[in-house]
């Protein structure tokens, strides 16, 4: 199940925590977590680069097979949480493909197209020059990827840098108001994804940027 929350919607979190109460699942990782551990209070175990105090651990690039193979070899857990990690990642395809191994259900949580395309990062007037920028910048610039979700499934677009210049996408721009700004996806035993074009680009400049605006506009 895929669902979404909008500007005016309760933080979705607020769901979760509550779930994850109700629930008392014995054993729960959070995968990504070093940066913002969240849901620790119902948390048991994390993955992730740094370790999350109070938690169980498991250290290692989560974008490498080798790091999972110690998460495999534990049962399997309860519940998952991977929460606004997958657009940093330079493979969030293998995180997809290892959840579902790993937990019987989960809850991920990742930044809407809208949000991607539709917000500007200002700088300083001081940090536009010393880094050589003539304005602000489109979406958000450490994210590697943009999702959509299609059909009940994950679409993941790399994120390329004429994103800013297609009219098809200007709209998004003119407002934030009742649009979607985080996918918010509850899913059991499997989360269904692709990657946009067969993670190809080609086979010529134009028929990437017609597919990309063509199939971006789809969907949530």
């Amino acid at each position: 199940m895929i669902t979404a929350s909008s500007n005016s919607d309760v933080n979705p979190r607020t769901a979760v925590m509550s779930h994850l109460a109700q629930n008392m699942y014995p054993r729960v990782i959070d995968v990504g977590a070093a940066m913002n551990p969240w849901a620790s209070p119902h948390v048991t175990h994390c993955m992730d680069i740094a370790p999350v105090k109070g938690l169980v651990s498991f250290l290692g690039d989560i974008c490498a097979e080798e790091t999972w193979l110690p998460v495999l070899a534990e049962p399997q857990f309860d519940f998952s949480i991977c929460s606004h990690t997958l657009e940093d990642l330079r493979n969030p395809q293998l995180v997809l493909k290892m959840l579902p191994r790993i937990s019987k259900r989960g809850y991920i949580e990742i930044p809407s197209k809208f949000a991607e395309l539709g917000v500007f990062e200002n700088f300083a007037p001081q940090d536009q020059a010393a880094c050589g920028l003539s304005g602000p910048y489109c979406g958000y610039m450490h994210h590697r990827w943009i999702f959509s979700v299609q059909n009940g499934e994950l679409v993941l677009f790399p994120k390329l840098n004429f994103v800013d210049k297609i009219a098809a996408l200007s709209q998004w721009r003119e407002t934030q108001s009742g649009l979607v700004m985080h996918l918010c996806m509850w899913w059991e035993t499997e989360m269904p994804f692709r990657t946009w074009n067969n993670d190809y680009l080609g086979p010529n400049p134009l028929a990437v940027m017609d597919g990309y605006r063509d199939n971006l506009i789809k969907g949530l």
